[in-house]
């Protein structure tokens, strides 16, 4: 219930009261043990505070989400919150490090034929230039040896 009271409070911009209700759903999934509603509801943390222009906490939100994707085997959450992670990396001048994850979202989200995978690769594509072409061959590479987004 926090989770959807948290999205309808992100949607009217309260997001204040978005951030509250979804840190209380944080608390009831822990409560529950819960890791998929878990991973969900820090993704949602993770989007609100990459709106907020808080990229440091964004991307700690998005690796923990990261972790308990991995830990239930959600692919498609894996996907999205690499994407995401990716776009907060940019935000923050990480570029090798967003390449990468975005990358690697794209990848995965191409193997589940998801319609994400072609808004990903545009984000790949206007960041790409910010790098050598040694370095982006490097971090093809490098995601094609890794199955996770990190």
């Amino acid at each position: 219930v926090y989770h959807h009271l948290g999205r309808l409070k992100e949607e009217s911009g309260d997001f204040d009261e978005a951030i509250s209700y979804h840190t209380s759903s944080v608390e009831l999934k822990e409560q529950e043990g819960d890791t998929m509603g878990l991973a969900t509801s820090n993704h949602q943390l993770g989007n609100l505070a990459l709106q907020r222009g808080e990229f440091e906490e964004a991307i700690d939100f998005y690796i923990t989400a990261l972790q308990q994707e991995k830990e239930i085997g959600d692919r498609q959450g894996l996907a999205r919150t690499g994407a995401q992670l990716g776009l907060a990396y940019r935000e923050t001048g990480q570029i090798e490090k967003a390449l990468l994850n975005l990358v690697k979202a794209y990848q995965l989200l191409q193997k589940l034929r998801s319609p994400l995978a072609s808004e990903v690769l545009g984000k790949v594509e206007e960041i790409q230039d910010l790098v050598t072409a040694d370095v982006f061959n490097k971090i093809l590479r490098q995601a094609s040896l890794s199955t996770s987004v990190q």
